[in-house]
């Protein structure tokens, strides 16, 4: 650390460019400079910085947001304090009037230097014209940048190759028997009066109008082994009154049947082939926050220095689930995140305009002929999202 540099912040609701410069500054003591409406994200910045390896003293500004000569006295008051220094001043974040004001002032202070950080995590410094990507290595730091708490997951390598074998099983029983009388989503999809079932560890649900069952294990130890996996059987009556049973065992099998999780790990599987995929996180989970309606995403996917958000449907029966993805990626994923909508069947024009409207790419697997689309397009649509910057 260089004990003649200062690093100033300016602290908003987006923290990500603020992480991101701090982690390429080489100075010794950072002002965070944030208003009433920032300060829970000025405290973290501070905690977290105060909490690394390296030794940094961080200290705490209070502004006004909005009052032009007071944000001007405020700001000369600490740059004077700082005449000798070499100061770096992050403008990514905060507000405009701030920004203004040090963009006016750089040309007083010969020692300050304006940086900035696109949603390309392209860092800029605004005096020399040099820029540089900043590289973050995971999906973990990428949203601890985004002061965004993760509650549980599931990283796609978790999963295992008995895991991908009973896909195409879990595949063929739901094609089988959802054209008798939608048996399977009746056992594998919660509802109000069973959901509860669903969390413990062996259970059992009997669809009394079908007479078809499905029981589990989620801690079956296979015999003679230390090995602990996870036991599916289904019991299915046909509409000719024969039963017909089916056993699925994987370490993940449970997971896979119910909520059509071995849609949205199918999904996953599909996307580990895109090119730009670095890392896939399943079945995110976030701490209830009650300004959002939903707190789980089904696939994270870091694609470089992008995270990109998918929702995955068979097919969509409530479009307001679109409304209640694009509320989740906005208060999860930060300015810069990405959001794809993924199904089975093709999507009406209605579910196209609500993703359009919300800022959210579709695609869908089949076509309104119902004829399959190749995964290249997917590819090649994922490709357009990453280059693109998000609208504020």
């Amino acid at each position: 650390m260089d004990d003649k540099i200062l690093h100033l912040a300016l602290v908003g609701g987006q923290t990500m460019p603020v992480y991101l410069a701090l982690q390429e500054s080489k100075a010794s003591k950072v002002v965070l400079v944030y208003s009433l409406s920032s300060k829970v994200e000025a405290l973290g910045i501070r905690q977290d910085v105060e909490n690394s390896t390296i030794e940094r003293e961080v200290v705490l500004v209070e502004m006004v947001p909005i009052e032009y000569n007071i944000i001007q006295s405020s700001f000369e008051k600490i740059l004077d304090s700082y005449k000798d220094w070499i100061i770096e001043a992050n403008v990514s974040s905060g507000t405009k009037p701030w920004t203004i004001v040090l963009a006016l002032l750089s040309a007083k202070y010969t020692n300050l230097h304006l940086i900035y950080v696109d949603q390309q995590n392209v860092i800029y410094d605004l005096k020399t014209a040099e820029k540089h990507i900043i590289h973050v290595p995971c999906i973990s730091e990428m949203l601890k940048f985004n002061q965004t708490k993760v509650k549980s997951y599931r990283n796609l390598d978790e999963y295992t190759e008995d895991d991908y074998n009973v896909l195409d099983d879990i595949k063929m029983i739901r094609n089988k028997y959802m054209r008798v009388h939608g048996a399977f989503n009746t056992l594998t999809i919660p509802s109000r009066e069973n959901k509860n079932k669903f969390d413990r560890h062996i259970g059992y649900i009997e669809d009394p109008r079908t007479g078809s069952e499905i029981q589990w294990n989620k801690e079956y130890q296979i015999e003679g082994s230390d090995e602990v996996i996870q036991h599916v059987c289904f019991s299915f009556l046909d509409r000719y009154g024969k039963r017909e049973d089916f056993e699925l065992d994987s370490p993940h099998a449970f997971d896979l049947v119910i909520s059509s999780g071995w849609f949205e790990y199918e999904v996953a599987t599909i996307l580990r082939k895109w090119e730009l995929c670095d890392e896939i996180w399943l079945n995110t989970v976030f701490p209830y926050n009650n300004t959002s309606p939903k707190n789980e995403i089904d696939i994270i996917v870091k694609a470089g220095d992008k995270l990109v958000f998918v929702e995955c449907k068979t097919q969509i029966f409530d479009k307001t689930d679109i409304d209640k993805f694009a509320s989740a990626v906005k208060n999860y994923g930060g300015l810069s995140a990405k959001a794809i909508f993924i199904t089975s069947v093709s999507m009406d024009e209605q579910a196209k305009e609500k993703c359009r409207t919300n800022n959210i790419e579709n695609f869908s697997f089949c076509d309104k002929n119902r004829k399959q689309v190749k995964h290249a397009a997917l590819f090649s649509l994922l490709n357009s999202i990453i280059q693109n910057n998000n609208i504020r």
